[in-house]
């Protein structure tokens, strides 16, 4: 189940190159967002069974943090 999970990250990545060049920002919003809250839930499930100083689960958090990073600064981009 979790494999499966990360393997969609993995390919949603792929995905938002494609997406950006094509110049759909709101799909590619949209993306981001729910990759970030899908590593959120996934870091969350990670810490709820292994316990906090898990590296899979800090690295789930830093990739959530920088996609919702990406994703508020394209709102604000294109809100000008």
């Amino acid at each position: 189940m979790m494999l499966d999970i990360v393997k969609s990250l993995s390919e949603a990545n792929s995905e938002m190159q494609k997406i950006f060049f094509k110049k759909d920002m709101q799909t590619l919003n949209s993306l981001l967002s729910d990759c970030a809250e899908t590593a959120t839930q996934l870091c969350d499930f990670i810490i709820q069974l292994n316990g906090e100083n898990i590296k899979a689960a800090e690295y789930l958090k830093e990739y959530s943090e920088i996609f919702y990073s990406i994703s508020n600064n394209l709102d604000n981009a294109y809100e000008l």
